[in-house]
């Protein structure tokens, strides 16, 4: 570490890493956290120990920090050169941070955006615990930025953007969380093109921009994409409906923790409590759970309605809540009743709830179209009978269901 030159101690390697400069002598320092943790680009409150709002200060100290960075590799990229990030941090917050950092302070504009999933591929719609854990690439480049945008005159275009990211996504075999996080790209890679983003109110924040329109219009953008039809898009408008089917579309029956939740509760407008109380989710010991006919013991007449009346639906007379309680109640008749029984049930139904029953038979419609094009390897070359076989094997009863309720709608018996 040290060496003698002149009689005097003085370092041998590292100089700046073990000792410092003061005046024209070098003193030891006493440890290396102690001098390099504040140049760490880092949120660690451990940092600010002697302060009372370490948190806080924290919290600016990283951003300050981030930011910096970003501006260093600007002013080190050539004109026409590329700064590729890879962003393995996909909470909310952290993406304000990437933002601000880069497009606010720095007045870099994204142009391509790629999700990279960090975790073993499993069955995505099969139980177990998952995590956020899809990763970002994104390509920056300098470019001179449009002054400032109206939001409520950019929306549409937004839209369009993320429909036309998620057909695409789609299309190349991108499903749940490459699929998000690769449509929240797409609308990012528009937003980042003007200096400025404001409402009729004033000027937004980047948390705004995120909590308010890119986080909702991803969710509608998978949907406008997924859904599109030959009449026209599936529509499904309602706060239970959006977060029942984002969740089954993005997570399947994995169970997320409680920050897990939090990207869900911003895009729908439903908090895990609302979820709760709507029976559109199960608390568990190991976090929430979509509730849907994939919990029960096995798929039978039986335990299909004690599923629903643990929902508090009497399949006999039901009074129903919202559009999921429809769902869950067509599911139910498709695989207890012969197709007339089906069909009587049904228009009972629509004659007490259709706008309910409408935007059910939507989201049964969405569902079935989304994993017809997830499963290709599976539908591909099988007979219905034969999928259907596969996915009670495999215990993805509400899929099976579906399928069935689907038929059924289109008059074909089972």
């Amino acid at each position: 570490m040290s060496d003698v030159e002149n009689n005097k101690l003085i370092p041998r390697y590292h100089k700046e890493a073990f000792f410092k400069k003061i005046g024209k002598k070098y003193k030891e320092i006493k440890t290396q956290w102690q001098e390099f943790a504040k140049k760490e680009v880092s949120e660690n409150a451990g940092r600010f120990m002697d302060l009372n709002n370490k948190k806080e200060v924290a919290k600016h100290h990283f951003e300050n920090l981030f930011s910096q960075a970003f501006i260093s590799m600007k002013n080190h990229l050539k004109d026409d050169g590329l700064l590729v990030t890879y962003y393995a941090h996909t909470n909310p917050d952290s993406w304000a941070n990437l933002l601000e950092a880069g497009w606010k302070r720095a007045k870099l504009t994204i142009t391509r955006a790629l999700p990279l999933t960090t975790e073993s591929k499993t069955n995505i719609v099969s139980r177990g615990k998952l995590s956020l854990d899809t990763s970002i690439i994104a390509v920056w480049k300098k470019k001179e930025l449009k002054d400032k945008a109206l939001i409520t005159s950019l929306l549409p275009k937004l839209r369009e953007k993320g429909r036309e990211t998620a057909e695409l996504l789609i299309k190349h075999g991108q499903h749940d969380l490459d699929l998000l996080y690769g449509v929240m790209a797409g609308i990012l890679e528009e937003i980042t093109q003007y200096n400025e983003i404001v409402s009729p109110e004033g000027k937004l924040t980047t948390k705004d921009i995120l909590d308010k329109y890119v986080y909702p219009i991803t969710i509608y953008s998978i949907i406008d994409a997924i859904s599109k039809e030959k009449e026209g898009i599936l529509k499904i408008s309602s706060k239970p409906a959006l977060f029942y089917t984002t969740y089954k579309i993005l997570f399947g029956s994995k169970t997320l923790g409680s920050g897990d939740l939090i990207l869900l509760n911003i895009s729908t407008g439903i908090d895990k409590r609302a979820a709760v109380d709507y029976k559109l989710i199960k608390e568990e010991s190991k976090g929430y759970t979509l509730n849907s006919p994939d919990l029960i013991k096995e798929l039978n007449n039986k335990y299909l309605y004690q599923f629903l009346i643990e929902k508090g639906i009497n399949p006999t007379n039901p009074e129903i809540e919202t559009s999921i309680d429809i769902l869950h109640l067509l599911e139910f008749y498709a695989f207890a009743y012969p197709m007339d029984a089906f069909k009587s049930k049904l228009e009972e139904l629509k004659n007490k709830y259709p706008t309910e029953v409408d935007e059910a038979i939507n989201i049964a419609k969405l569902i079935n179209k989304y994993y017809e094009s997830v499963f290709k390897g599976l539908y591909t070359g099988k007979k219905d009978s034969e999928i259907d076989k596969l996915l009670q094997k495999d215990k993805i009863y509400e899929l099976y269901l579906i399928r069935r309720l689907v038929r059924f709608l289109e008059g074909k018996a089972f």
